[in-house]
């Protein structure tokens, strides 16, 4: 009997793990093989099926994972900065998908450049707003992160909400702490698992902790959710989007987060979330 795939775990699958200062029009050859020597741009493919980004590494990291792109029914963009969004990578993954039924492209900002292409329908998704895909609710939430925008002023960043298949849980990428209202929402939920950027190490007072995490924000986050009863006590902490200037190797970063019992990802890492009963009604 086929399974019913709103009935399956959550499952996903890192295809990169990096922040934007990794190298990737510059590769080393032959890549690194080791977990974390090389991140390409931040990818995740939640269930086979829903892509959350789609920056410039997709089309490798397709290749390199042995992704089926026929499989993947949604592209959900957090926001509009080129290592999250290029369109080229969206336009090799719409030939890869030709003959399939037209990719749905959920986007905070328009995409004028994806407006005619074939096989994609693009969808303007804003802040608060809910879809229906795959077996989730899945709700879009405003992120502390800046981004440009040439003709509609500035972009709107999206942190996702995935409530169902038996688990609730949040993918916080780029961003900057919660932001307040954020906080507010989730105020009367407890989540299963919580993928956040860790773009920052161990360190306090760099600049970029105005749209980006170090690992002491994290520690304050993650404490005070646990604290108010909106993460569960055993819930996963998953740290990706990780900066190669600003962190170590994955040994020693899952070495500086050991006592919070965190999950460094990894370019490849598969990984399963544990479930409760959620109604994605």
């Amino acid at each position: 009997m086929a399974t019913n795939p709103a009935q399956s775990p959550p499952r996903l699958l890192f295809l990169g793990t990096g922040a934007a200062d990794w190298p990737w029009n510059d590769p080393p050859q032959p890549l690194p093989a080791a977990p974390g020597a090389w991140r390409r741009s931040t990818l995740t493919l939640a269930d086979d099926a829903i892509l959350l980004d789609a920056g410039p590494s997709l089309p490798d990291a397709l290749a390199t994972f042995s992704v089926d792109p026929g499989r993947i029914t949604d592209l959900l963009l957090t926001h509009t900065h080129s290592d999250h969004c290029d369109l080229a990578s969206i336009a090799a993954l719409l030939a890869a998908r030709a003959g399939q039924p037209p990719l749905r492209i959920w986007s905070p900002d328009p995409l004028p450049g994806l407006a005619l292409a074939e096989g994609c329908v693009v969808q303007r998704l804003r802040p608060w707003e809910t879809i229906q895909c795959q077996g989730y609710a899945i709700t879009a939430l405003p992120a502390n992160h800046h981004v440009e925008h040439d003709v509609q002023g500035p972009g709107t960043p999206l942190h996702y909400l995935f409530e169902g298949r038996g688990a609730r849980w949040l993918y916080a990428l780029d961003g900057a702490w919660l932001r307040c209202e954020v906080r507010y929402h989730l105020e009367h939920l407890s989540l299963d698992a919580l993928v956040i950027d860790a773009t920052i190490g161990d360190i306090p007072d760099d600049y970029r902790v105005f749209e980006h995490n170090a690992l002491p924000m994290i520690r304050l986050m993650v404490a005070s959710l646990r604290r108010a009863g909106m993460l569960s006590p055993h819930a996963p902490v998953i740290l990706s989007h990780l900066a190669r200037t600003l962190h170590g190797s994955q040994a020693e970063i899952a070495a500086l987060v050991a006592d919070q019992g965190w999950t460094v990802a990894y370019d490849g890492a598969i990984i399963h979330l544990p479930t409760t009963e959620v109604s994605s009604s």
